[in-house]
């Protein structure tokens, strides 16, 4: 017996007339009754009504929770489309289940598979392919999933395509550079209409953007003077509007997004289809308008999506996948396919992207549940493809591509020390020899060896001893052996049977490296200098060589050589003869000596270190270092020396000097030569700078650049030199913001230091300080935790919760929250008011107790009201609760004792 509600849901399908076509069951004609109750009707169909509740669930349509006296029309409709699609849905799934396994190709000429023989062993037995331990998503909901698709807002600067419809909340830019000239930005009104100064009001919703801009471009020639080319229309805001997103997605319900989205931009904001969601039937409904999207087209044709854009209160609806198949092996994208009721394996195929090279047609597999049982049918793909016609699936197919076996048979193959290794193709009555004479060996192919892996019919290989030698020079002899499949020859080199050794060069030679070492041959100390490129020119004189003993590798001799020698004279003991592994080592001059430098430093133009040489002077060492700055003091040029002597520790002693323009040291200076480490330092004439500057800007009379002429120049002889403040300076709100070491803004008081020039209110200006005087402000800014919303609509309420008011003298900040700021919002409080004015200066509110003290607020100041931050959810259970008993206790106690207190001193009086 089912409950009130249900009763309520069954009312609403009676009241809808419900209407299941004859051609959905195929064998029940009495569905079209109407009027009958809504009961019988799916007991007529063999449906309960608990299965109805569930499948409307799995919609998210709960018929438990619906209260009858809220059913309005729109409920009603919305419940008699699903509940059709329901019902239609169970009737349709119940007949698929009784028809018969195998499809009847109604499209010839289709040769179909002979039904399976009976009692078939289990086709686990039977396909070997495991099942995939995660079920794959549905071939497009990826594309929902990645979330990559950008979903646009009404505040995004975006241009909506031509296709782009129209509506209320628009905001259209009108642009026309003739002989008129109009910029104009019009909102389309509730009525549909546009009103542009000077002429009526022209209808435009429900047009596309491009139908709209070429009826204002023929339109407004009645009002104004241009051509064609000097008219432009565009959207510049788009509108909001809410759009219901329901059955199988991620995130059902309704949505507030810009017009500009498509439908598609809808549904990945929704979180696309479900697992089990279509991709194929996404049914867009407007009023008794219906379209249907299809992603597959639009992955196809992406320009599908301009004909989905949507409108206020639109309806999509995802039903479930109805046909869902799945390729897998040899095709470009292998997945799962949701495929309408006209299409079958050929354009599977092609949805999967095609077939791979490798596809095996003469046997296409195909995996099928029917009567209870799993079943394998074999297609042969390319008879289908050559007659030109299809082969049905059913829902739930598992089709497998095949790959053909990429093992080939008839060939030999030639490795080692040939010059054409590799397989070749082997032909009848092919010897050893004649493939020898195919690859052509290399001079160091050791003809009296080599050997053979032959292969067995078992899988294996076997290993077999030649002679090409004697097959090469006699091809009759049982050497020459017959060859068969994959057999694989393999020619040694002689180089396999020699152990590589080689020797070493390093150090001061143009080529240093290990080189390989010629056993039969005979190798010197001159013989690997050459071989290495030769000596370098800062080669030594010096050598040695480095030998190692293999029968004791942690023991090393050192034999020294003189390396001019050795080159010259073969016949010298110099000339070592090397062995294997031997490491030669020929040093290089400059590491064998210091490097010795001095150094140039101060105002020069070109400071820097230079390699010392004995011949240098000071004069010299001031040329390489660019010569002297314009700044230099050329009578202040100290040199700064270390004593360096044997055994002894080092000192430092200093020179000063004086040298002329032409950096020649004066009569009576000694230093001229320098010596190693030395380092000259270049001093700048004292006090030495151009000019500095201090930059006024704003309400000053002559406002500028302005050059400091006396040491510690204050802000009052500035203001003076720029000829004062003009009449609409406001001195409340200068700022004084300095550059030097990223200061910035410094809050200074400009009427008093222009009022007390002795007060340290008129600062010392440095270089780079700029102060700025605005005009004259009468207004004050309100912002922070306050009520604005209660008293002003959204257009006189700024960013930030800001609103603007006139000054009033004297005023403190709780006169200005109270009278226009409806007062301190629920999350605001009052000590946290403070008082930003316009010079920058803050103040907060003073706590004195049991009262507080406002800041008094000047002109063009800010007010704003703090937040209490919103405690975690750990702190509020931190928290302890608040033990009023006790508190009350306490308080009357304290007023107890005051009381008594106060009755002692009266009696004393």
């Amino acid at each position: 017996m089912c409950n009130r509600l249900m009763k309520s849901a069954l009312l609403v399908l009676a009241l809808s007339a419900l209407f299941i076509p004859c051609s959905l069951t195929g064998q029940v004609s009495n569905l079209s009754i109407l009027g009958q109750d809504a009961r019988e009707r799916l007991a007529a169909l063999d449906i309960s009504e608990e299965d109805l509740k569930v499948r409307l669930r799995e919609k998210g349509y709960d018929v438990d929770n619906i209260d009858p006296a809220n059913i309005d029309e729109f409920t009603i409709n919305e419940y008699r489309r699903v509940i059709e699609e329901t019902v239609a849905e169970m009737v349709a799934e119940r007949e698929a289940e009784a028809e018969p396994a195998e499809p009847r190709d109604t499209v010839p000429p289709v040769p179909q598979p002979s039904p399976p023989e009976p009692e078939p062993p289990p086709v686990e037995k039977m396909v070997e392919q495991k099942e995939p331990e995660e079920e794959p998503m549905i071939y497009g909901q990826h594309l929902f999933k990645a979330q990559d698709v950008k979903i646009y807002s009404a505040a995004e600067d975006i241009k909506p395509p031509p296709t782009y419809i129209l509506g209320t909340g628009d905001e259209l830019s009108i642009f026309i550079n003739g002989p008129s000239v109009v910029n104009e930005t019009v909102r389309v009104d509730r009525q549909g209409y546009i009103r542009l100064e000077g002429t009526p009001p022209i209808a435009v919703r429900g047009l596309t953007v491009a139908a709209a801009r070429e009826m204002l471009r023929q339109r407004l020639k009645r009002h104004f003077a241009y051509r064609d080319n000097q008219f432009d229309m565009s959207v510049q805001t788009g509108r909001t509007i809410t759009v219901n997103i329901y059955g199988e997605v991620e995130r059902p319900g309704a949505f507030t997004i810009s017009a500009v989205n498509p439908l598609f931009n809808a549904l990945v904001l929704a979180g696309g289809p479900s697992e089990i969601g279509t991709v194929r039937n996404i049914r867009l409904i407007r009023g008794d308008e219906e379209k249907v999207f299809d992603v597959y087209r639009f992955m196809q044709d992406p320009g599908f999506a301009e004909d989905f854009y949507l409108q206020e209160n639109d309806y999509i609806h995802v039903g479930t996948a109805r046909r869902v198949m799945e390729i897998s092996g040899s095709v470009k994208r292998p997945y799962k396919y949701e495929l309408k009721s006209d299409e079958h394996l050929i354009k599977l195929i092609e949805y999967a992207g095609g077939l791979g090279s490798d596809a095996y047609l003469r046997d296409i597999q195909i995996t099928r549940y029917s009567n209870d049982r799993r079943v394998v049918i074999n297609v042969d793909l390319r008879e289908i493809m050559d007659s030109g016609g299809d082969f049905l699936l059913s829902d739930g197919d598992k089709v497998l591509v095949k790959r053909i076996d990429d093992q080939i048979e008839n060939y030999v193959e030639l490795q080692g020390a040939v010059h054409n290794s590799g397989r070749f193709e082997r032909k009848d009555s092919m010897r050893l020899s004649d493939l020898i004479a195919l690859g052509e060996p290399e001079p160091s192919a050791r003809l009296d060896f080599a050997y053979m892996l032959r292969y067995n019919p078992n899988g294996m290989y076997s290993y077999q001893r030649l002679n090409p030698q004697t097959a090469l020079s006699n091809p009759g002899s049982a050497e020459n052996i017959l060859l068969r499949n994959r057999d694989i020859v393999r020619i040694q080199s002689q180089v396999q049977y020699s152990d590589e050794v080689s020797f070493t060069v390093q150090g001061a030679v143009r080529a240093p490296g290990e080189y390989n070492f010629d056993p039969a041959g005979v190798m010197t100390v001159q013989d690997a200098i050459l071989i290495s490129g030769g000596l370098k020119p800062s080669a030594s004189d010096f050598g040695f060589i480095v030998r190692h003993f293999p029968e004791d590798p942690k023991t090393a001799q050192y034999l020294p050589f003189n390396t001019v020698i050795a080159t010259n004279d073969a016949n010298s003991p110099d000339n070592y003869v090397l062995v294997p592994n031997d490491s030669m080592v020929i040093f290089d001059v400059n590491s064998l000596t210091d490097e010795f430098f001095i150094q140039v430093k101060g105002a020069v133009r070109q400071p820097g270190r230079f390699r010392y040489d004995a011949n240098l002077t000071l004069r010299e060492a001031i040329k390489m270092a660019g010569g002297l700055t314009f700044s230099a003091a050329s009578n202040r040029v100290d040199v700064s020396r270390v004593i360096i002597q044997e055994n002894q520790p080092t000192r430092t002693i200093d020179y000063t000097l004086t040298v002329d323009r032409d950096l020649n040291v004066q009569p009576g200076d000694s230093v001229i030569s320098l010596l190693p480490f030395d380092e000259i330092v270049v001093r700048e004439v004292p006090e030495f700078e151009l000019q500095r500057y201090v930059y006024l800007r704003g309400e000053v009379s002559y406002p500028g650049a302005y050059a400091i002429v006396e040491e510690n120049e204050r802000v009052a002889s500035f203001i003076r030199r720029a000829g004062g403040l003009t009449p609409e300076a406001f001195l409340g709100g200068a700022r004084l913001t300095r550059s030097a070491d990223d200061v910035g803004v410094v809050i200074i008081d400009l009427e008093t230091a222009l009022d007390q020039t002795n007060s340290t209110a008129n600062l010392v200006l440095q270089h780079g300080d700029t102060i700025t005087v605005p005009k004259q402000q009468e207004l004050v800014s309100i912002s922070g935790a306050v009520n604005l919303s209660e008293l002003y609509p959204d257009g006189f309420i700024q960013r930030g919760n800001k609103i603007n008011v006139t000054y009033e003298e004297g005023k403190r900040a709780r006169y200005y929250i109270n009278k226009y700021a409806a007062g301190i919002a629920e999350q605001g409080r009052w000590r946290l008011t403070t008082v930003e004015h316009a010079n920058g200066r803050v103040e907060k509110t003073q706590n004195l107790g049991l009262f507080r003290i406002y800041p008094k607020v000047t002109k063009g100041a800010t007010i704003n009201v703090g937040r209490v931050p919103e405690k975690t959810q750990v702190e509020k259970e931190e928290k302890e609760p608040v033990d009023w008993s006790e508190i009350v206790r306490d308080s009357l106690a304290q007023a107890t004792a005051i009381l008594t207190l106060i009755l002692l001193l009266e009696r004393l009086n």
